[in-house]
């Protein structure tokens, strides 16, 4: 079973981090890119076999310019994501779209419009919808645009049928995954390829514990961590 755990960023330094997982994903691209030399120092710096995953730019999701709207403004924030995501032979680009991006025509039709035109390359999209989206309709968004849709496992009701997970964990209600959470995250991986991202202030830890629970078969203690 192939299973990459990693957090949201670098939570430790870089040489830290990549003696421990396999994968890491950017979130500062969100609010702001950054220079093409750096991605690629970041490249150099990872082991092989690292992989990168990197939120796309607000600049194509978010108001006032985002919500996929056709232009030259969003064209040049796609050029300049996607060039950043090469500079770190970034696998995957996250689009999570807000709760204001709602499914109405004119919303569709610049999703569409946008994923329809835009150079991917080698890059695998991912999709993640906040606010009232049924789960039919993400569906066929995701089918029609070669989307891989990203989730959080504890709260889908089902996981949609696909090739890949992308699951990934914000700050879970009391601060903590308890035992019974990280065994379900793992038993919701299933057979599938899957990329497990802890996004919380407590990432580095809780993503530690997940790793031991994918390693050795139990989920350690936080005291019990330290030792690992």
């Amino acid at each position: 079973m192939f299973q990459r755990t990693g957090c949201g960023g670098f939570p430790v330094s870089q040489a830290k981090y990549f003696q421990t997982f396999k994968a890491v994903e950017i979130g500062a691209t969100f609010q702001s890119l950054p220079r093409l030399a750096t991605a690629e120092n970041w490249r150099r710096r990872a082991p092989h076999g690292f992989e990168f995953s990197m939120r796309a730019w607000r600049e194509i999701t978010h108001p006032p310019a985002g919500h996929f709207r056709s232009g030259i403004k969003t064209e040049l924030a796609w050029d300049q994501t996607r060039c950043v995501a090469e500079s770190m032979k970034a696998r995957f680009v996250v689009f999570e779209t807000p709760a204001s991006f709602y499914p109405d025509a004119n919303h569709l039709r610049d999703m569409y419009r946008f994923f329809k035109s835009i150079r991917r390359n080698s890059l695998s999209l991912v999709w993640q919808p906040r606010g009232r989206w049924e789960q039919h309709l993400v569906n066929k968004v995701s089918c029609d645009l070669g989307l891989i849709q990203a989730v959080n496992p504890l709260e889908a009701v089902v996981i949609p049928d696909k090739t890949i997970n992308y699951f990934r964990l914000p700050a879970p209600c009391g601060g903590a995954y308890n035992d019974a959470e990280m065994k379900e995250i793992h038993r919701r991986c299933g057979s599938l390829p899957s990329y497990v991202f802890f996004t919380s202030a407590n990432a580095w830890r809780d993503a530690r514990r997940f790793e031991a629970l994918i390693n050795q078969g139990s989920v350690p203690s936080v005291r019990n961590l330290r030792r690992l």
